[in-house]
């Protein structure tokens, strides 16, 4: 086995926010570029800068690959992917506890309107 230049993941916005966040925390997201047309750049560009890059997936992608409008990309440089999934787990327990604390501040919110 070799080890991969890019690994390309396709998902919906959450899963792709959590996958760029686990990212960010093992430091392999700067500006986190997001890009549009043409999606296929986002892997070379991923490769050369050494950080994730997440698409929106242009038109042409969309077409050929059947793509839904409410998936999108994620391309983690080869070198990035272990340290990103190690931080997955923490990313994902803490998005959890998040969505509950503002649940519940929107519960509450509410009840005192």
């Amino acid at each position: 086995p070799v080890p991969p230049d890019v690994v390309l993941v396709r998902g919906n916005a959450r899963q792709l926010m959590i996958l760029t966040e686990a990212g960010r925390a093992a430091g392999h997201v700067k500006a986190c570029p997001t890009m549009g047309r043409p999606a296929c750049a986002a892997i070379p560009l991923s490769m050369a800068s050494g950080e994730i890059v997440v698409s929106m997936a242009c038109i042409g992608n969309r077409v050929y690959t059947e793509l839904p409008d409410e998936e999108g990309y994620v391309a983690i440089p080869g070198g990035a992917l272990e340290s990103t999934m190690s931080k997955l787990d923490s990313i994902v327990h803490a998005n959890d506890a998040l969505a509950k604390f503002h649940r519940q501040r929107k519960a509450d919110v509410r009840d005192s309107a």
